[in-house]
Order: structure tokens, then sequence, then C-alpha cells
């Protein structure tokens, strides 16, 4: 949930104590729609800036 909402790896990582963030990244960085959705998002934005400034 952390992850999903823009929390950063790293603090999450430390908040739950993990001394390697790969211990984090393995059990909590699964993808959700959600995530998915602002991915495209993203990169959808970073198309239409690109040709505006192009």
């Amino acid at each position: 949930m952390l992850l999903e909402n823009g929390a950063k790896m790293k603090e999450v990582r430390h908040r739950l104590g993990h001394a390697k963030i790969t211990t984090t990244m393995d059990t909590y960085s699964h993808v959700t729609r959600k995530m998915q959705n602002q991915t495209v998002n993203i990169f959808e934005k970073m198309l239409k800036q690109s040709k505006e400034n192009g």
C-alpha cells in the first residue's frame, strides 16, 4: 500500500527494518492495477510533452 501510494522504496525498507532493500523489493513490490495505470499515465504524459517540445 505504501509503494502504491508513492512511498519511496528506501523509506519502506527502513520502516520495515530490513537490512537489505532486496528483501523489501522481493516481498512487497508486486505491481497493482493502480500502479500499472499510473505508469501508463506517466508514459503518455512524457510522449505528449515530447511532441509539444519537438
